[in-house]
């Protein structure tokens, strides 16, 4: 089973956090590994949820997918039983915008898990696809396989294309 997270795996959520509060995301100027993208943003953690939240389900539903995000589950889909798996914020609106973004995207009748203890699905023969360290440092450590999505704010290593990147990592563990 292969478990695909939605933020900074297949959607965009960064450039639309930073746009809601009126800046501009900019990968190169990125600090690299900071995860908690307030911090760059100079806001509170409530701050800067309350920003995200006030766009309601919209927020979520209008996220840009990445050039990969489609052509990645459907090959995904060949190797092993896919599960969407995300962590919602703590405003129901986001569970809504998150389950239309998967129905805009073709992809409602894929199973999805919403929270933030990924780790708890985790067990030997699992793969979690994942941007956030924290993530894959749980799974990994509860008998799971992980691959990182090489992003600004975590330490991986860039790569020319995610999507080759990660069935390149499907490959090597066979």
């Amino acid at each position: 089973m292969i478990f695909v997270d939605m933020d900074g795996v297949l959607c965009d959520f960064i450039t639309a956090a930073f746009s809601a509060h009126g800046e501009r995301f900019d990968p190169e100027k990125y600090p690299r590994g900071e995860f908690e993208c307030e911090k760059i943003l100079g806001v509170t953690t409530s701050e800067f949820w309350r920003r995200v939240d006030f766009g309601g389900e919209a927020f979520w539903e209008n996220l840009d997918p990445y050039p990969w995000a489609l052509d990645l589950v459907k090959e995904l889909q060949q190797i092993d039983r896919v599960v969407i798996a995300t962590s919602p914020s703590r405003s129901p609106a986001s569970y809504s915008g998150k389950r239309r973004w998967l129905q805009k995207m073709g992809m409602c009748r894929i199973d999805s898990m919403f929270g933030a203890q990924k780790w708890l699905m985790s067990r030997p023969g699992r793969t979690l696809v994942d941007d956030g360290e924290h993530n894959t440092t749980a799974w990994t450590r509860e008998g799971g396989t992980s691959i990182l999505i090489p992003q600004p704010w975590n330490h991986a290593e860039s790569v020319d294309s995610v999507f080759e990147y990660v069935l390149k990592s499907f490959t090597l563990s066979a």
